[in-house]
């Protein structure tokens, strides 16, 4: 076996034009023998770590052992140890006839280890990646950015070492000398370092996280975040498209977040109907007849036919008199049906108590009185809500006639042509 190895390390440094001594052949040699070996540990080590932590995953209900244990790990772990006994019986190798020799290899054996090392560091972060980024409270935060953070800052203290190790120079000195390069480089990797102060916005300030819904016209994005990343800002919306921007526009614009409206537990309706204002009337007495027998107005009709009895009785008023619920004076047909749209709302099981609610009125325009209903509904997923929504407004356009009102239409020209016609 020695014979063979020997013949085949001189052919190979014969087809280099290297140095064919006998000394240097014996040396790649015996090299070639410890590389066996250490990676024949390293699989020793790897297989027997995988059983045993099959063993212990296939019995344990906690994910956190499968993140530690799983193979990609293991691989890594015994690469390292596999590193190691190289580290060590190599040196047995070495011989002093070549000085040049044993101090090249001296380095690449450095330069292994700090590789070695650096593939355990990025492992032991990715696994508490993998941990904290499972656990309830911290799921949703953007951790990849850190991460990847981690990653760059790794693999550049790596480099550095291993460039120190080639040259034969201290890092500090190194990194003396960089100095005028890492001004280019922090224009280079601009926009990696805004994105990394922008995660840690993200985070600090609460300001946005995974799965929260988000809307920016701007970059027509309206739907939910699915990734954060260093670099990027993946956004789902609701026509499943996916908009990317990078995280510094979210921190230097305006976005609007409805992940708090969500957890509010109320969900805004304000929308406004308008009203043919010739439609407003005072009421008459038919008119309260026929609104006695209406759900939610028979109380309200009693309080304002006291109130004008009161008021004729005395014959003279001085002033406004309060006929009920937001009516002030004589009523009128608008004003009794704000009273029902109130009742109405107060009906509703979907309205949020805790919150604002209230009818009124806006300031008239051409296209009539607008009549605006503000409340606060306790089902804010989107569905339901626009659900609850539209029925509400249903519900009040088709009431209007039962109070003597006009919802305010405008008619296009051509359908006012042919209404003069038929006159």
């Amino acid at each position: 076996m020695e014979n063979f190895l020997l013949e085949l390390v001189g052919r190979l440094l014969d087809w280099l034009g290297l140095n064919t001594s006998e000394d240097v052949a014996k040396m790649l040699a015996a090299m070639v023998i410890v590389a066996l070996v250490a990676t024949l540990l390293g699989v020793i080590v790897y297989v027997i770590m995988f059983f045993v932590t099959h063993r212990f995953t296939s019995l344990s209900e906690s994910h956190y052992g499968r993140f530690v244990l799983e193979r990609r790990n293991l691989k890594r772990v015994a690469f390292a140890v596999a590193v190691v006994v190289f580290y060590v019986l190599l040196p047995l190798t070495y011989y002093d006839g070549n000085a040049k020799t044993v101090a090249l290899f001296g380095k690449l054996l450095d330069c292994l280890v700090v590789i070695a090392f650096l593939m355990l560091v990025i492992t032991f972060f990715r696994v508490l990646y993998n941990i904290l980024s499972h656990r309830e409270n911290l799921k949703n935060r953007p951790l990849k950015g850190a991460f990847q953070v981690v990653q760059i800052l790794t693999y550049i203290v790596g480099a550095i070492l291993i460039i120190s190790i080639l040259m034969g120079k201290s890092p500090a000195k190194l990194l003396t000398g960089l100095g005028a390069f890492a001004a280019v480089l922090s224009l280079v990797f601009k926009n990696t370092i805004l994105g990394l102060v922008s995660g840690v916005l993200f985070s600090y300030e609460d300001m946005m996280s995974i799965g929260d819904w988000i809307s920016m016209p701007r970059y027509e994005i309206n739907g939910i975040v699915e990734e954060i990343t260093l670099n990027t800002v993946k956004v789902r919306n609701f026509d499943n498209t996916v908009t990317t921007v990078p995280p510094y526009i979210l921190t230097t614009e305006a976005f609007k977040n409805w992940t708090w409206m969500l957890r509010s537990g109320g969900r805004r309706i304000m929308r406004s109907v308008n009203v043919d204002m010739n439609s407003v009337n005072f009421c008459s007495e038919e008119l309260l007849d026929r609104l006695t027998k209406v759900e939610f107005m028979a109380e309200s009709v009693r309080l304002v036919r006291e109130k004008n009895s009161a008021e004729r009785a005395e014959s003279l008023v001085d002033g406004p008199v309060d006929v009920g619920a937001g009516i002030v004076g004589r009523p009128t047909n608008l004003g009794l049906f704000r009273i029902y749209l109130l009742n109405y709302m107060e009906s509703m099981p979907q309205l949020n108590r805790d919150m604002l609610y209230m009818v009124r009125e806006l300031e008239p325009t051409e296209l009539g009185l607008p009549l605006q209903i503000y409340m606060f509904s306790s089902v804010t997923a989107w569905a339901e809500y626009e659900k609850i929504q539209t029925a509400l407004f249903e519900h009040v356009i088709a009431m209007m006639p039962m109070f003597e009102l006009r919802p305010y239409q405008r008619i296009s020209d051509s359908v006012s042509a042919h209404l003069d016609e038929m006159e």
